[in-house]
């Protein structure tokens, strides 16, 4: 019966099968392994400087006392007196996410990173070859607590699109296994919850899911959109279905078009292996100060330090950037935040920093700032619009022949004057990329 239903899901509704692969508190898991004395401890992973930083990660046992990543440190220590906190340690993640990269790829080579503890994989055309999906499923969780030790456990999420196998994967958190299928018949559950034999699992349909979600549960809508969607009076994603897409395309544009495909989901894009994608999203910098700034003179030497380590990135793998990103976080934690698309893409870092102070200058600046951010978005690679302006030759040049410098004698041998006073941690942490070379270069050690 079990094998003739396997052939009913493969030949008959020809639907792929997605799997999204959240590992469980991630960074605060590989604390705990790597360090015996932690384990069964509330610990919270923050930056370099613990006292000033947030809750990057925070363990099972500090969630239990309401410990929330993102949360500020002095928030998280009122909820949870005895947290332990642990300076971030990127290099130890990456190795164990390559080494659990390693064991997805033997059930399939249709890969993508979507972080640094998640990955879709599609195996739509080698689920038979071990038995079936959730076969795959249960096998990658005994052998990610085998080989990458006892503590670590991942939610697995399975549908027929990657935007509902990420929603399948928060359903049960941690150690879940979830399925999402469009509709499910008595016999789908008979075979599911047969095949899963203890193991902790579920199964929804499409509607049950949806109905059951909030908003923000869907990949692709963050608090800026659900704002947007619930000053227009939608709550939920079925309230956001049945929105026309007539008025959805108005308000967001081609974005538009994708939210009415999810709220119904529905998600045609291709899981993307990794050696198909060397791309960036974005570059940039944050940086949690070791003393509080309260004038813009004082902020502005960081940010062209930071704007021109943007732009020797940005030229060191052939991108240029159009949209400035500025973010500032004040003493009580309260954000300033806002972008500005510049006429012209660029890959200098000084108008970057031109873009930041502008953004800086429509302020009224904060009595103090503790942490700030600087990103270069929409990027595009081989830009390389040729300049006839002598002004614009002589400053391309002069950039050439210091990257060149500063590449056979380390970085901020020549600089900006304006940088040379700029007082930094030793340990400058919080260096953004986002995944695509980080996806490239873990697949690969």
């Amino acid at each position: 019966m079990w094998e003739a239903k396997k052939s009913y899901l493969k030949k008959e509704t020809r639907e792929r099968i997605i799997f999204l692969i959240d590992m469980n508190s991630y960074f605060a898991t590989c604390e705990q392994m790597f360090n015996p004395d932690l384990r069964g401890k509330p610990i919270g992973v923050g930056g370099s400087s613990l006292e000033r930083t947030v809750v990057t990660a925070a363990s099972y046992e500090a969630k239990r006392y309401g410990v929330k990543n993102g949360m500020s440190v002095y928030e998280a220590k009122k909820l949870c007196p005895n947290l332990i906190l642990v300076p971030g340690d990127y290099k130890k993640y990456t190795e164990t996410t390559a080494n659990f990269l390693k064991i997805f790829q033997d059930y399939t080579p249709d890969l993508e990173v979507f972080s640094i503890d998640e990955g879709f994989l599609d195996v739509t055309d080698t689920e038979a070859r071990f038995g079936g999906f959730v076969q795959i499923a249960k096998e990658i969780k005994k052998r990610i607590k085998e080989e990458l030790g006892f503590l670590f456990t991942c939610s697995i999420g399975i549908s027929y699109n990657k935007t509902m196998a990420k929603l399948a994967a928060s359903k049960m958190k941690p150690d879940g296994l979830v399925w999402i299928k469009r509709n499910v018949l008595d016999e789908d559950k008979k075979w599911f919850y047969h095949q899963l034999n203890g193991t902790k699992g579920k199964l929804f349909s499409t509607q049950e899911a949806l109905k059951t979600s909030r908003l923000t549960d869907l990949c692709g809508i963050g608090s800026r959109i659900e704002r947007q969607l619930l000053n227009r009076g939608i709550h939920s994603i079925t309230g956001l279905a049945k929105m026309p897409i007539t008025q959805l395309k108005k308000k967001f544009g081609v974005y538009g078009n994708f939210l009415h495909l999810i709220a119904n989901g529905e998600d045609p894009s291709p899981v993307i292996p990794y050696w198909e994608n060397d791309s960036y999203k974005n570059m940039g910098h944050h940086y949690t100060l070791p003393n509080d700034l309260h004038t813009p003179e004082e902020l502005k030497p960081l940010l062209l330090k930071f704007s021109e380590k943007i732009g020797t990135k940005l030229r060191t793998h052939g991108y240029w950037g159009k949209t400035i990103h500025l973010l500032l976080k004040t003493k009580d934690f309260s954000t300033l935040s806002q972008q500005r698309t510049l006429p012209c893409y660029t890959n200098d870092g000084y108008e970057i920093y031109k873009e930041a102070c502008r953004i800086l200058e429509q302020w009224a600046f904060p009595e103090s700032v503790r942490m700030i951010g600087i990103q270069c978005s929409q990027l595009v690679k081989n830009y390389g619009q040729l300049s006839f302006l002598k002004p614009t030759i002589k400053q391309e040049k002069l950039i050439h022949v210091m990257d060149k410098i500063n590449e056979k004698y380390g970085e901020f041998t020549v600089m900006r004057g304006l940088i040379l006073n700029t007082k930094l941690k030793t340990h400058v942490g919080g260096f953004v990329e986002d995944k695509g070379k980080m996806r490239k270069n873990l697949l690969l050690s």
